[in-house]
């Protein structure tokens, strides 16, 4: 696989890590005033997913700066 897939990959686990941020900041806009328990439990969830696709970002971008390293060392 390329270093362009791999810079799609980080675009695209980008976006869904920012959906998921977006997804928790409206839930808590919007459900300020839902019952403790259930209001923390899906902030809880909602954090989860947001950490989670931290993770691949984070993966992603690893995979990428392998790429890029393996590509620049097949180039010399």
């Amino acid at each position: 696989k390329s270093v362009a897939y791999a810079q799609q990959q980080v675009t695209a686990k980008e976006q869904e890590l920012s959906d998921k941020k977006e997804a928790l900041a409206k839930y808590k806009a919007e459900n300020v005033t839902e019952l403790a328990d259930d209001y923390q439990a899906e902030v809880t969830r909602l954090t989860g997913e947001v950490n989670k696709a931290q993770l691949a970002v984070d993966e992603a971008k690893k995979e990428l700066t392998k790429r890029s390293a393996r590509a620049e060392s097949l180039e010399t």
